[in-house]
């Protein structure tokens, strides 16, 4: 599996989340910023040629989303893309990674919006086809 690409994805998987309803906070990107520091890079071993953390890839395909303004729903159609050509290196640790750190984009404002539990509901359906 290509981390980089995993984790550039995973960061629009998360834009999704926190652009649902059409407004990316600090708050959103405190918390995206916390997860990729504190459970992304611990878990990742890769590097980029320069010796930067593949897991930093989440942040920066995060920022780059934001930018350009992306759509929520062309970010979530790029990462489900994504799943179905890769959809063998979508192991159940990776599946619970990305659910968990939805939720926990998710759950900065203590509850789901209609928008974001669609989102879940396409991602969970993704991953549960073999």
């Amino acid at each position: 599996m290509n981390s980089k690409k995993f984790y550039a994805e995973l960061g629009k998987l998360l834009y999704a989340i926190a652009d649902a309803d059409h407004d990316v906070t600090k708050k959103e990107y405190i918390k995206l910023k916390d997860i990729v520091k504190n459970e992304l890079v611990p878990m990742e071993t890769s590097t980029d040629q320069f010796g930067t953390d593949s897991a930093f890839y989440t942040q920066f395909e995060f920022e780059v989303a934001t930018e350009q303004q992306m759509t929520s729903e062309d970010a979530l159609e790029s990462f489900i893309s994504y799943v179905k050509q890769h959809r063998h290196d979508f192991t159940d640790e990776r599946k619970k990674v990305c659910l968990k750190v939805m939720e926990e984009i998710a759950a900065v404002y203590h509850h789901h919006s209609k928008a974001e539990d669609e989102i879940f509901s396409i991602v969970k359906k993704e991953f549960e086809r073999k």
